[in-house]
């Protein structure tokens, strides 16, 4: 009873907030996606990411990720993960760096590799790592955004080669559509699709998403999230520093 309230609170409180997920103008990939970009935080800077998933069966997923740019080129980022299930909660924590190889230009490419260690508080496998190389490129004036990962991950005694590839298409300045086919284990490939709108111009933008595996409909889920624009830094400038003579 409990656990199920305390899933009923926050579920209420992610989606009466617009499901809050605080990003920074520089992010390339569309948040509700699984596909990673390869742009990283700004130097000092610190966004937050949240989304929620409606599975079948009742299952319920939901997300919270603080990102912050801790040095030149280099974020470091944590997430908490709730998973529902039959009525059971399942936690995961993760810590991630996160190392920009090539900036991402306009209209050209950049690279990035991150680290992800992630531990299950429940269950036998209590841990995993991961590694990932995500590739980004954009087209059309920076209206078209296409990203690519090739990733390792080492979960108990099972080790996965995991793949995916995403597009972001701007059809204005407030309207975005979206698409990726990915795996996540050694069963058929998923594919999502999403719908985002800027609600408010750089402030809020909110977002839908359908995702089903290919071969059967058993997994499928419905997501939701939403943009909070802001520019919250870690450290910033006194105006009382004395010049260098």
């Amino acid at each position: 009873m409990v656990i199920n309230q305390l899933c009923m609170i926050e579920t209420v409180l992610i989606t009466g907030c617009f499901l809050l997920l605080i990003i920074h103008k520089s992010a390339y990939a569309d948040p509700v996606l699984i596909t990673d970009d390869a742009s990283v935080a700004d130097l000092y800077t610190c966004h937050f990411e949240s989304n929620i998933n409606f599975y079948k069966h009742q299952e319920v997923n939901s997300s919270f990720s603080p990102v912050c740019g801790i040095a030149k080129n280099l974020e470091l980022s944590f997430q908490l993960d709730d998973h529902v299930q039959n009525k059971n909660r399942h936690d995961v924590i993760s810590g991630q760096f996160k190392r920009n190889l090539k900036a991402v230009e306009s209209n050209s490419w950049g690279a990035a590799a991150s680290l992800t260690i992630s531990r299950n508080m429940y269950g036998d496998d209590h841990s995993s790592w991961k590694v990932n190389l995500p590739v980004t490129y954009l087209l059309l004036d920076d209206r078209l955004f296409l990203n690519g990962n090739i990733s390792y991950e080492h979960q108990g005694n099972t080790q996965y080669v995991l793949a995916a590839i995403s597009s972001n298409y701007w059809i204005n300045a407030k309207t975005s559509l979206s698409a990726e086919i990915f795996n996540q284990d050694h069963q058929s490939v998923f594919f999502q699709t999403a719908f985002g709108y800027e609600l408010i111009q750089d402030f809020v933008r909110v977002q839908v998403a359908y995702a089903d595996r290919f071969d059967h409909h058993h997994d499928r889920w419905f997501g939701l999230g939403a943009e909070f624009l802001t520019n919250f830094k870690l450290i910033k400038k006194s105006s009382n520093s004395i010049p260098v003579q």
